[in-house]
């Protein structure tokens, strides 16, 4: 049996071609689905960070925080998504800089688009990464199986076609351990650069340059001088270190300290407690979208080492850096918060591309074992058949994930629509769409979650003594029903009065003018505009 590194240049064109092919489809799908909205806490920040990086601001300016007296009123005049900045009047983002900054230079290179074609690109980047490191590991086959796995995958398709960071820190990742396994100098700078990009997209994943590090040290060593090459394992922590300081830099900058983080790291994100209940959780999940069959992958790193012949060139080392890989990417994320739905497996997107590169490697390794032996080659119809099952599992996320556009269509209507109807004097009270209404109208707003529920009616009264315009913008089904109970005992609690504009779609979002309920109680109506 030939080597699996053998191969006619010919077969190999092929197989990058059909790669390409692979990724352009996931980057094409993920584009033509893509939510491109400001919606929603991810989103609007994201996108709003990306412009503030664009002007070189970094803050936003907050005008309530410097009168505001009613409880609780620095943190209820920012919207969902910042947090109060160092400077009284000014709002910041909770977000790492990563991920904006990359919307910031695509919105340069392309326009108005081009914040919500990031996840896209860097999921296609992320598809044909995966198709080199199965390739590496196993050969062409086991490439095109794996790339294929990432891209079917309602994981990937829905952090694809939504403005999250999950795909770009997995892209870098992912990314920075194929470079890793070049064995050269210059792959070890490619390497720490990308690494030092995955930390600003996601700090928190910072450990998991444990594997691209340990993979420069060893992969050198086969290059042929039989040494460790610890110069390039330095050079690339010390470009990968960059990343840290620009983090450390930007947190000075917006919370205060280098240490300090957007998020409230202190009020209980990670937990030791959390721990099995998070490990139980994740376990059901991925049964639930992959089934058990994919785990076979675990197996590769041994078969790799009892049989070398079977697979590519370093294979146990590479298949042992993805078992390391996806140890740490779960054991990063089982204290933190538990979040039991199938969305959520996004935390764990470089676990599932390390198994499913190993899933593809053992799938093509037997599928060269049986074709050695021709007494067994009926056996080969089985593999197609795992596969086939396989790939066929989360048929009904998936589905949703390609759906998901339809229920963030409304923010922009709302948000042209605002922008234009709004007074330059309004103030918007809402929570769950706060961060799109600022992003989009650029006025100030009142977060309801925040509020003390009894101080509702003051507020809008000392709003309507500064001469400012208070309004409310609800979901219709997320929020309005729990409107009336939330706020018992206030005169806008029943809602009685028409809204000024209804957005719908999947889900309706309702906009209201508050001085309207005195007017439609003395006699007033007026029309509803009904956007769809």
């Amino acid at each position: 049996m030939l080597p699996v590194s053998i191969v006619t240049p010919r077969r190999e064109r092929l197989a990058v071609l059909a790669a390409v092919a692979i990724a352009g489809l996931s980057c094409a799908v993920a584009v033509r689905f893509g939510v491109h909205s400001a919606s929603h806490s991810d989103a609007s920040v994201y996108v709003a960070a990306s412009a503030l990086w664009r002007t070189s601001t970094l803050v936003r300016p907050a005008p309530l925080q410097l009168w505001a007296t009613w409880p609780n009123a620095i943190e209820s005049t920012v919207a969902l998504g910042f947090r109060p900045g160092a400077v009284t009047g000014t709002e910041v983002p909770m977000t790492p800089p990563g991920f904006p900054i990359l919307m910031a230079v695509l919105s340069a290179l392309v326009g108005q688009p081009g914040p919500y074609l990031v996840a896209p690109a860097m999921g296609g980047l992320m598809v044909f990464a995966t198709f080199l490191l199965g390739r590496r590991l196993a050969g062409d086959l086991a490439g095109l199986i794996a790339a294929g796995l990432v891209a079917l995958s309602p994981v990937t398709i829905l952090n694809t076609i939504y403005p999250m960071s999950d795909a770009p820190a997995t892209a870098c990742w992912i990314g920075a351990w194929l470079l890793a396994l070049h064995g050269s100098r210059s792959g070890a700078v490619a390497a720490g650069a990308l690494a030092a990009l995955g930390i600003l997209v996601r700090p928190n994943l910072a450990p998991l340059g444990i594997v691209p590090f340990v993979t420069v040290l060893f992969a050198a060593r086969g290059g042929g001088d039989g040494r460790w090459r610890w110069a390039d394992a330095m050079l690339f922590g010390l470009i990968a270190s960059v990343g840290i300081a620009l983090v450390g830099w930007t947190n000075a900058v917006l919370y205060g300290g280098p240490l300090q983080s957007g998020y409230p790291i202190g009020d209980g994100l990670f937990r030791q407690s959390r721990v099995v209940e998070n490990a139980r959780v994740y376990w059901r999940l991925w049964l639930e979208v992959f089934g058990w069959v994919p785990l076979i992958g675990l197996g590769t790193p041994i078969w790799a080492a009892l049989n070398p012949a079977a697979f590519g060139p370093s294979a146990s080392r590479i298949a042992w850096s993805a078992v390391i890989l996806a140890v740490l990417d779960v054991s990063l994320y089982l204290p933190y918060l538990t979040f039991d739905q199938w969305p959520f497996l996004r935390f764990l997107l470089p676990a599932t591309i390390a198994v499913f590169v190993l899933f593809a490697a053992a799938l093509a390794a037997a599928a060269r074992w049986l074709w050695a032996r021709a007494s067994r080659r009926w056996a080969l119809v089985l593999l197609p058949i795992v596969l086939g099952l396989t790939a066929s599992r989360g048929n009904e996320p998936r589905q949703f994930a390609l759906e998901e556009w339809r229920a963030h269509a409304t923010i922009p209507v709302m948000g042209r629509y605002l922008r234009e109807a709004l007074p330059a004097n309004a103030v918007a009270l809402s929570y769950l769409h706060s961060g799109a209404i600022a992003h989009y109208t650029h006025r100030p707003v009142v977060r309801l979650d925040v509020i003390a529920p009894p101080s509702l009616d003051d507020i809008v009264a000392t709003l309507d003594r500064s001469g400012l315009e208070p309004t409310l913008v609800l979901d219709a089904a997320l929020e309005q029903p729990r409107f009336g109970d939330l706020f018992t005992g206030s005169q806008f609690a029943a809602l009685d009065w028409p809204p000024r504009a209804e957005f719908t779609g999947v889900s309706t979002i309702r906009y209201f003018v508050l001085a309207d309920r005195a007017r439609y109680l003395a006699g007033a109506r007026w029309p509803t505009d009904v956007l769809r």
